[in-house]
């Protein structure tokens, strides 16, 4: 098997991250009820080269127009996994199609508007959070403030939208094709 990919920089000529509206909330993601958070939203890199050769549309397909979406999900599912498994073990020392553009990951960081005093050896405590298929990163705010309303002593939480899920999925829909992983029409 292969090691795991390694990551490079996109090529200086791809696209920039986009900038995003901000967030009506921002400066109250839980309300009332914690009034002393605060939400910034970010844009970062996702992971570059792509594992998988044609994960992402070329330019000639995106000129097409938007990609259809699959018809049998089965036989995509299966199509998407011959993928992965040919280029992670037939493939000896594949390392990732770097040709492809870019995709982003949209992030949120909730943070206490004031830092905590911390005393000398205390841990500082960040919280990363990642939703599964079909979700998107603002499931967690409810968790999140249930945490910090039982007196949970959090620094800082920082919640992910995977590239192809929530509001990543909107911010790679040129690229993509679509923003519906198979498994919504299941749901």
């Amino acid at each position: 098997m292969n090691p795991v990919l390694p990551l490079h920089s996109p090529p200086p000529e791809s696209r920039s991250p986009p900038v995003l509206a901000p967030r009506l909330d921002a400066d109250r993601p839980f309300g009332a009820t914690l009034p002393n958070w605060k939400c910034d939203t970010f844009v970062l890199s996702a992971a570059y080269p792509r594992s998988v050769p044609g994960s992402v549309r070329s330019k000639e397909e995106r000129a097409r127009g938007p990609r259809s979406f699959p018809k049998d999900v089965w036989e995509a599912t299966v199509d998407m996994v011959t993928r992965q498994v040919e280029c992670s073990f037939i493939t000896p020392g594949y390392q990732g199609d770097n040709s492809e553009e870019p995709l982003f990951q949209v992030v949120n960081r909730y943070s206490p508007r004031a830092s905590r005093t911390v005393a000398d050896g205390a841990p500082q405590v960040s919280l990363v959070l990642i939703h599964g298929t079909m979700l998107c990163k603002e499931l967690w705010e409810p968790t999140i403030a249930d945490l910090l309303a039982q007196g949970q002593v959090l620094d800082e939480v920082w919640a992910l939208d995977t590239f192809n899920s929530g509001q990543s999925s909107l911010v790679n829909q040129d690229l993509l094709g679509y923003t519906r992983e198979p498994l919504i029409i299941l749901s």
